[in-house]
């Protein structure tokens, strides 16, 4: 304004003459008289006034003056020059006298002046009219300029103008851009859907932007602008974190004020925000205001959470997973260190015959069956005990804050109970139990780790032990697994350095005590340790997955070395051999192969081979060990029940597969002669089995008494230490020889 008041002060009109610049209602915004601003113009001569361009007279301060006035729609204003009358009246005496004398020069003079006004001062003066009547209608060209070849009021006019135009073109371009930077701030909030807010510490109110509020569901008018309306919005579990993370910025400790917290929705649940912000500082260092937006991030939180829920969280039970657990017992372990009074104990769970209800029902059905032994185990556990699934059917239980050893095992032996109760599998009606190994707290133990492998170590020792039980820890079992280990390691290098080895045990006929074959059994030497019992390392060998190839060194060894017998003693042509089959080795696809091509290789006729199966090693996979078996029996192979009468299903099995010979097993034999209801047993046995048209060998003969029992009763065939142990190949071709000879003779 002030270069605008020393533009209007440079225009010369005249003496007494001056311009004036009004709004509609009379104000005066400009006079040269500065005193006049602001003053009020009579409403009487305003009403004169029209809104077009207009000359008039009037009188001001008792002199006639001469006006002519321009408006402006667009700022409402009038511009307006006002030059006395008495600049065209004065001297009017002396201009009659010399009028009539100087008429005919005037005349002359006149279309000169008339020229000469018209050029230099109306066109001018009427160009600027129509430039501000432009401006006015909002269509003026800020590009204009205006030329004046006279350097006097109208030339200064002039540049007046052309500066005028020039301030405008600079305003309307900042104006221009100031609108584009604005818009493009909106689109940017807009876009970014955050709501902003703005504190004035001085007054302590906020402003809440609507979208601010919206996120919340409230409109514009339901929230007000204490900072109450935030801070008390704020979930009471974050309220102290998020007041202190804004004085710590109030006082400068931070760069700027973030914090991710949870705000009340209308609808009384929570919403999560970022909330980011930033203050400014008087020369004191004080805070006076701050600014910032609320970013809603609900969804991501969700999916952090999810995340978080899988990394920790078993899927299928919703069970604490592995991971969860041996963070827990970590926390336990610390607590225990640092108070030895803060006893826990781990319980180790491992389903039996898990893979059986697999197998036969399905993998949905064994995931029911594993959902529903997660929900018993957590119902039954206190609420500071941690139920885990750590993997498969293994469940893993911490119990913090008992007193000692029976905690544990009472909470084992009620597991147990509730795992007795009958669960609907689909409309199958299904009982399981666990094999259970418990941990307790003890010295010489730093990690999870360490306590988890030995709650594992006598879970296995619970399930070597017949299944359905609990055994507690004791050093003595980890020193047999580290034994099994290494036991394990020796295993594979005897199987390459074939220390392996055949036995052989003879199997007579009780009645004539004539030989009509042999059981072959593995036998390891070990070059450091000795002989190896069958019963330590065949488990190791099933487990390990050796026995598949084991398994069919055996069955090619036992075929050759009865093709050798029947090939170079003539009496021996219908001699027979017994080849043991693990569970493993039945159910793998290439075992009839294996089996035919034992046969074919060795030119035996296949009814001299035998094949032992027994009832653990059928009733993994009951319908795969059926068809097996009857192929095997299309081969012309006979089959044989070893270790019968030692399971829950014995009976049933003589039905359902196509077994040639029933073995007794030697537990019925021993102290047969003690015991008359082990006699009653065999010899039940024996009827059934004739009845069903099956033969029977008895095992475990030890005595001549108990040799002669078996033979009154009927049983046709029999083994044991009192015939012979089993021995070298070389040792049974000389015992095939002597009982040759011996019958022959």
């Amino acid at each position: 304004m002030t270069d605008i008041y020393e533009r209007f002060n440079q225009i010369n009109l005249g003496e007494g003459s001056y311009l004036m610049v009004f709004d509609a209602k009379g104000r005066v915004i400009y006079h040269p008289n500065q005193s006049f601003l602001g003053s009020q113009i009579s409403p009487v001569f305003v009403e004169k006034l029209t809104s077009e361009d207009g000359i008039l007279s009037t009188e001001v301060d008792g002199e006639e003056m001469f006006v002519t006035y321009a408006y402006s729609s667009k700022s409402n204003w009038y511009v307006m020059s006002l030059i006395p009358a008495n600049t065209f009246t004065a001297k009017t005496s002396l201009i009659r006298t010399v009028t009539f004398s100087l008429l005919l020069i005037c005349f002359c003079f006149a279309g000169i002046a008339a020229v000469f006004i018209t050029q230099n001062i109306v066109n001018p003066i009427r160009k600027i009219t129509e430039q501000f009547r432009s401006f006015q209608e909002g269509t003026l060209d800020y590009r204009t300029r205006l030329e004046s070849k006279w350097d006097d009021e109208v030339g200064e006019l002039v540049i007046w103008f052309n500066a005028f135009v020039e301030g405008l073109a600079a305003r309307q371009e900042s104006e221009k851009r100031l609108s584009e930077s604005e818009e493009r701030y909106a689109l940017a909030v807009r876009g970014a859907n955050d709501g902003l807010w703005d504190w004035n510490l001085t007054t302590d109110k906020i402003y809440l932007s609507p979208r601010w509020k919206q996120i919340l569901g409230y409109e514009e008018d339901d929230i007000g602008n204490e900072p109450a309306e935030w801070l008390e919005r704020v979930h009471p579990d974050s309220q102290q974190e998020v007041k202190m993370k804004i004085d710590a910025h109030f006082q400068g400790r931070t760069p700027h004020f973030e914090s991710e917290h949870r705000l009340c929705h209308k609808d009384n649940t929570y919403r999560w925000v970022l909330a980011r912000g930033l203050a400014l500082f008087d020369e004191t260092g004080s805070a006076y205001r701050m600014a910032g937006s609320h970013t809603e991030i609900t969804g991501r939180k969700e999916a952090e959470n999810q995340l978080r829920h899988d990394a920790f969280y078993d899927s299928l039970t919703d069970l604490p997973n592995r991971a969860l657990f041996l963070d827990r017992l970590g926390s336990a372990i610390f607590r225990n260190q640092r108070n030895p009074s803060a006893k826990f104990g781990i319980l180790f769970l491992d389903l039996d015959h898990f893979k059986l209800i697999n197998d036969s029902l399905g993998h949905n059905v064994g995931d029911i069956l594993l959902q529903e032994i997660g929900k018993r185990l957590s119902k039954s556990m206190r609420a500071t005990d941690t139920v885990a699934r750590l993997g498969g059917d293994e469940f893993g239980i911490l119990l913090e804050n008992i007193d000692d050893i029976r905690d544990a095992t009472q909470t084992a032996d009620r597991i147990q109970n509730l795992l007795s109760q009958p669960i609907d599998l689909l409309g199958t009606e299904t009982i399981t139990s666990a094999s259970i190994g418990i941990m307790m707290n003890a010295p010489g133990y730093n990690t999870p780790d360490e306590y988890l492998r030995d709650a594992d170590i006598a879970m296995y020792r619970a399930k070597a032990r017949g299944k359905a039980r609990y055994e507690i820890f004791d050093q003595t079992m980890r020193d047999y697994i580290m034994l099994r280990l290494e036991l394990e390691t020796d295993l594979r290098l005897a199987i390459e350095q074939q220390e392996l080895t055949l036995h052989y045990q003879p199997i007579i006929s009780l009645e004539n005590q004539k030989i009509m074959g042999f059981e072959s059994l593995l036998r390891w030497s070990h070059l450091e340790k000795g002989d190896i019992s069958p019963t330590v390392f065949i488990p190791i060998a099933e487990e390990t997955g050796l026995i598949l190839p084991l398994g069919d060194w055996v069955l090619q060894n036992a075929t050759k070395q009865l093709c050798f017998w029947q090939s170079q003693i003539p009496a021996a042509s219908e001699l027979q051999i017994s080849v043991n089959l693990s569970g493993k080795q039945l159910v793998h696809p290439d075992l009839v192969e294996q089996i035919e091509n034992a046969i074919q290789q060795n030119s035996l006729q296949p009814n001299c081979l035998n094949l032992e199966v027994t009832e653990s090693d059928i009733i993994n996979d009951t319908e795969t060990a059926a068809t097996v078996l009857k192929e095997i029996k299309q081969l012309g192979a006979g089959t044989q029940m070893d270790d019968f009468g030692t399971g829950y299903s014995s009976l049933s099995y003589l039905h359902q597969f196509p077994f040639d010979v029933i073995k007794i097993d030697r537990s019925f034999v021993m102290g047969m002669t003690q015991d008359k209801s082990k006699v009653s047993l065999i010899k039940t046995i024996i009827l059934m089995a004739k009845e069903l048209k099956k033969k029977v060998i008895a095992e475990g003969i030890e005595t001549l008494e108990e040799m002669e029992i078996l033979r009154e009763l009927g049983c046709e065939y029999g083994q044991g230490f009192y015939i012979s142990p089993a021995i070298s190949a070389e040792d049974a071709t000389t015992f095939l020889k002597k009982s040759l000879e011996h019958k022959a003779v």
